[in-house]
Parts: structure tokens; sequence; C-alpha cells
């Protein structure tokens, strides 16, 4: 606005012709920095020798808007200058427009040389995740690319450059003296993890917050460091685009902590959860294993969380707790205590000498296993094995004497023939790989990912039927093929007489020493180590079987069988445990409904578990009148049974973070080990996408978009 309150108008961008049409001066500009106008045209391609105050005067432009009127319509039509300038003008935006000038070449070679550093970068990715997903260091000594130790990643990065002629480019003008940009460095190494480590994460933490519900598992071990990782995995229920229902345990991260107490692990616990910005009021179940300072009652972790959310339910390791079953019964006379002491003297025997390794491997074909109490099937495995290659072991120790090698070996040997060439190891063997057998079946099945709550409490209680079935009725079995073992390896099946302590003998004693009845002896010690597992694996998976028991009328099979009734009593009380989650009319009028309208829908309902019940609620696009039962159906899916995906996060920290890696930072070994432990994930990424994030993380010396 001038002095006199003139201002610029619109109206001046066009020309009214004397037939009332109008004709756009797309010449003329305005500038609101300068507040002038402006004729683009003549400054572009005009002569700057006119007098002031004209229009292509590029300094001040034209701002006397009383005169502007008479000056815009000499300039458009008085001077050729302008109508030059606005040919020269329309001349370059057509060829502009066409390609046909040296800026489009221009433009062709940037794009060209973008391309090029997009595909090296490409090659330095799949590199990388080739290198993480197989648990490889990336770097060796030397940074220099022909060099025999350079590391995995650079000689990755030379055999990609054999089958592409660009990368091989790429990589002999980096080996020419000067300064190169290469992208190999292990700066970009980090940065390109740390990206790729954030994508996965970011994928799964979406996934985790469109689920809502997830339950927890948290496990803590030493690294070679000597330093305390927590592992943290996240249990959900995933319904992806095309409405397939599955269950998922993702990994999430590695966490130093240096709490030992329930209340300080508790509370790193949470704070993880707040960084990842999962709500813990979502979280309906948590999972650990039977260590007081994560199980306890009182001040364990379980116990610290439910008082922050009382509907993250405790359910204990049911893997840990088969594998304690296991060890209190090995441990419950002094008979089964001797027993297993003497497999694992017999591994330690061969192994602890290489002479004795070899003679031993020479005659099995399955070597011997040691066993510990925290290792899950390590009982089974060693009791198999010496169940398999008991008549080898026995050539191999017979060997071992006659040889005389040294004096250790011939009186271990000969001892070892002495206790194992014995009716009651062979008794003891052949009971122990029966009942160990059985038990392993049912702990692999656990272990599983998918398993759900209501499996896993079938699988308990038909591993409970058949150790009822081995006490009562397999006893007679198994001393039969004990007795045909030991005559097959010349053994006497019979006990060993053994005689009773001699106690002082007062007036009224009648008899002398007696013998024992070695038999009944022998069973009633194999009916306490029964008696025993099946108390523990009563009282060990009874939180497990309640929240079966709560959800377990969800199941195709009770909903079509049971009554009413008996159908809504469970509706009500689900609902007073998840009031939170469930309205409880309405989900009670779902579940009736269902019992009539959900047959018709699939011939196999009867036979549906709660998952494929979920999968045909998604599949006929029944959640607006069935959301409760959805819910409900979710919420149970949830729910962990075992932490064995914590355990084998921990194979994977052992492969990744090794004695030769040791001092990797914490940063690095999470990245590392979520590329490495969600692979399925890794190979779905966008590496156009990572590309784009590593060119916008910061400012880069080549052009990547």
């Amino acid at each position: 606005m001038d002095n006199e309150g003139r201002r610029f108008s619109t109206k001046w961008l066009y020309k009214t012709m004397p037939n009332g049409e109008t004709v756009k001066r797309d010449w003329l500009t305005y500038s609101r920095h300068k507040g002038s106008v402006f004729c683009f045209s003549c400054l572009l391609f005009g002569k700057y020798n006119l007098r002031p105050q004209k229009l292509s005067d590029p300094d001040r432009g034209f701002s006397n808007w009383k005169k502007l009127n008479p000056k815009i319509n000499e300039h458009e039509n008085s001077l050729q200058e302008h109508r030059n300038s606005y040919i020269h003008w329309k001349e370059l935006e057509r060829r502009l427009n066409s390609g046909h000038v040296i800026t489009s070449e221009l433009e062709k070679n940037i794009q060209s040389e973008k391309n090029k550093w997009r595909k090296i970068l490409k090659a330095v990715i799949n590199a990388i995740l080739y290198c993480a997903e197989n648990n490889l260091a990336l770097r060796g000594s030397s940074n220099d690319i022909d060099d025999s130790n350079c590391g995995v990643f650079l000689k990755t990065i030379k055999l990609i450059a054999k089958h592409d002629p660009e990368i091989r480019c790429h990589v002999e003008a980096i080996k020419i003296p000067g300064r190169h940009i290469s992208y190999f460095s292990n700066i970009i190494q980090n940065e390109v993890i740390s990206l790729l480590a954030h994508e996965v994460k970011k994928i799964i933490i979406s996934e985790i917050q469109k689920a809502k519900y997830f339950s927890i598992s948290f496990d803590c071990i030493p690294d070679t460091a000597h330093k305390e990782q927590m592992t943290q995995i996240i249990r959900y229920v995933k319904v992806t685009r095309n409405e397939k229902c599955s269950i998922e345990e993702r990994f999430i991260d590695f966490i130093e902590t240096k709490q030992k107490t329930g209340e300080g692990l508790a509370q790193d616990i949470l704070n993880k959860l707040q960084a990842d910005n999962l709500d813990i009021q979502n979280c309906r179940a948590q999972c650990y294993d039977n260590g007081a300072n994560m199980a306890g009652k009182y001040k364990g972790v379980q116990a610290r969380i439910i008082e922050v959310n009382k509907l993250a339910y405790f359910i204990p390791c049911s893997s840990h707790s088969l594998n304690l079953v296991g060890v209190h019964a090995a441990s419950v006379s002094p008979e089964m205590m001797t027993f297993f002491g003497i497999v694992q003297s017999l591994f330690v025997f061969f192994s602890s000498s290489p002479d004795r390794w070899d003679i031993l491997m020479s005659h099995v074909t399955v070597s011997l296993k040691k066993h510990c109490d925290s290792r899950w099937s390590s009982k089974k495995q060693a009791i198999s094995a010496v169940y398999k290659e008991l008549p080898n072991i026995f050539k191999a120790l017979e060997d071992l004497t006659q040889i005389r090698k040294n004096e250790e070996t011939y009186s271990g040997a000969k001892n070892f023939l002495k206790q194992i060439k014995n009716f009651h190891f062979i008794c003891s063997l052949v009971v122990w790989n029966n009942i160990l057998e059985e038990i392993d079946n049912v702990d692999v099945l656990l272990q599983k990912k998918t398993i759900t709550v209501s499996i896993a409490s079938k699988l308990i209680e038909s591993l409970k039927n058949i150790i009822n079935t081995i006490r009562n009725e397999k006893f007679p079995n198994f001393l039969q093929e004990s007795i045909d073992l030991a005559k097959s390896l010349d053994i006497d099946p019979v006990f060993k007489e053994s005689r009773k302590r001699k106690t002082k003998k007062q007036f009224d004693y009648e008899a002398s020493d007696e013998s024992a009845n070695l038999n009944e002896k022998f069973r009633v010690a194999y009916l306490e180590a029964i008696d025993t597992i099946i108390e523990q694996l009563n009282w060990r998976f009874e939180k497990l079987r309640k929240v079966s028991e709560d959800f377990e009328f969800l199941s195709g099979s009770n909903i079509v069988s049971m009554d009413e009734n008996i159908l809504s009593k469970f509706c009500m009380d689900l609902v007073d445990k998840y009031a939170a989650d469930l309205n409880g009319p309405e989900f009670l009028s779902e579940v009736l409904s269902a019992k009539k309208l959900f047959p018709p829908l699939n011939e196999n309902f009867k036979e549906m578990d709660h998952l494929e019940i979920l999968q045909l609620i998604h599949d006929f696009d029944l959640i607006p009148n069935y959301k409760n039962m959805e819910t409900a159906y979710r919420i149970y899916l949830t729910i962990p049974v075992t932490s064995a995906s914590a355990e084998r996060s921990f194979s994977k920290l052992k492969l990744v973070k090794n004695y030769l890696r040791s001092a990797m930072g914490q940063e690095r070994l999470s990245n590392l080990s979520i590329l490495a432990i969600e692979y399925e994930i890794t190979q779905l990424l966008n590496l156009e996408k990572i590309i784009d994030n590593f060119a916008s993380l910061k400012a880069r010396k080549v052009k990547l978009t």
C-alpha cells in the first residue's frame, strides 16, 4: 500500500478485450517482499538499460499504483523488447517440457548418479542383513577391502561385486588413493543396522498396538561380558488385512539390568513398556520362570505387576515347571539320586579324556549326553543315550580295562562295569526311559510359539493320565523288559541281596538281620517317584488349569453341548473377572446366539478350537454383532503358556555376542538380535524406504533422493 492508500489488485493480472473476453497476463508477477510488480519474461531475457520505474527493473520493479494501468498497456503494446523476451521465455518453456535442453540432460545425469548410489546402498543393506540374519561378525581387524582380515561384511560386498558391474566399478574406484565416498565404513554400518532394527521394531510395536491386548515374558541371563541381559518377549493376536488371525510371540529388546530384586526388575519392565508406548493396562498375562525374584507370591515381579494391573494374571512357565517335576522326582530317594549320578559320572568319565571318548565313539552311534537340573529335556537325552547304547557302552568299558592305559582309566572302567552291570541299574534305566519319554513328548509340544492355554492344559491332563497308568499298570511290563535286557547282556536278572544295618539287640530281639525284599523295595521307590510326579503336576499347573477352566466353555464342543444355564454361569463368571473388557448382558446374548447360529456356518464347528472360532468370526465379518466374544477369544489366545521364546532369544544372544565380540555395545546387541530373531519381518522390509530414511537422517555427501 502506498502513501495514498492504493495497493496492487489482482484485476491487473487480466486484460479485458473489446469483446468482453479476458486474457491472463502470465508475464506479470507481484513480489510481496518488494511490494512491486515485475515482468517475468523481461527479467529473464530483457535488457536492463531501460529507465527506472520500468517493469523490467530487477531491483525495484514498478510500484506507482496510480499509474500502473497505463504503464502495463504501454509495456505490453509499445515495447518490442517485451515481445522478444516473451517469445524467448515461451520457447524455453516448450523446450524444457519436451526435454530437449542441456538442463534436461544434466537432470538425467543427476538421476543416474542417484540411482547408482541407491544401488550401492542397497548392496550395503543386503550385505548387513545377510551378516545379521546369520549371526556373523561384520567387521574384521582391517577396513581395507583387499585385506584378508577385512571381515565378513566387506567380503560379502566383494562377492556381490563379482556379479554386478556397477558395484565392481565402485569397489575398484575406492581403491584409488584419494578422498572417496564408499558407504562401507563402520559408522555407516551402525547407522544402517540401527535403521533396519528400528523399522522391524516399529512394525512389531504397531502390530501390538493394533491388537490392543498383549502379554509379557521377561527373563535374565549374563552375557560374555558378565552383564545381566533381560530379554523382552511380547505375545499378541495378529489380524492381517485379509482377516487372517494368528498368535505371535515377538522379541523386542535386550535390556541391560543391574537389578536383582522383584521390585527393581518390575520397575525396569514397566519403564521399558512405557518407552515402547505399550500401555501396561492392556497387558492380560505375564509368564516367567519359577525363580523367586520373578514368580515370588509377595515380592516377585509378577506380584509387583499385578499391583499395577490386576488383570495381568501370572502363568508360571509350563516347560520350566515340567522340568522341575522331573528334577524333584529324580531326587525323591537315594536310589534315584544314585542312578542319575551314575549316568552323569559315566559321561564325565568318557568326555574328560579324548582317548576314552574315541574308544566310546568307535562302539556307539549315539554319543552320551550330560544332564543338568536347569536344562529342559537334558535328563531324557542322557537316559535315552545310555538306554540305546548300553551293550556298546559295556564293550567300550571292557576295552578300557584290557588296554590298561593308566590306573585311573582302568579302575574307573572296572568300577563303572560293576555299577551298570547290575539289575537294579537296568530296572531304573528302563523305568526312567519310559517316564521321561512321556514327559519329553509333552515338553516339546509346550514349547511351540502358537500353543494355547487350552491345548497345554489338555496335554498336562493327558500326561497325568499316562503317568497314573504307568503307576498302576506298567510296573510288571517294565520289570519284564528289564529282565529281557539283562538276559541279553548276560546279567543275572535278580536284585542283589542287601542286608539291613545291624542294630543293638535287645533282650526280646528274636531274629538276626533279615534279608530285604529287594523286589518290593525297588517297587516302593518306583512308586514314590511316580507319586511325586503326579503331585508336582497337580500343584505346579494349578494356575494353568484355572485359566483354562475360565475360557474352556468358549470352545466349539462346549458351546454346542453345554446347557444354556451352564453357559450363562460361565459367561457371568468370566465377565466378573474381565469387567473392563466385556459387557455382561451383550456377551451372554452373543454366546447363546452363537450356540444356535454358528454351527450352520461350518459343519466342523463342534471340533473347532478357540483360534478357529475367532477366525470364523473374522471370515464372516461378524465382529459388529459378536464383538464381546471376539474380545474374549483374543484375550484368551494372548495368554502365554511358556517362556520358551525368551530362552530361544538367549540362544541368539550367545551367537551374536560370543566371546570374540564381548565388547559389543548394548544398542548394537539389541539391533543385531532383533534382525536375527525376527528374520521373517526383516525379509519383508521395504529397502527403498530404508534408503529414504537413511538419506533424511542427516546431510549426505551424495544425493540419494
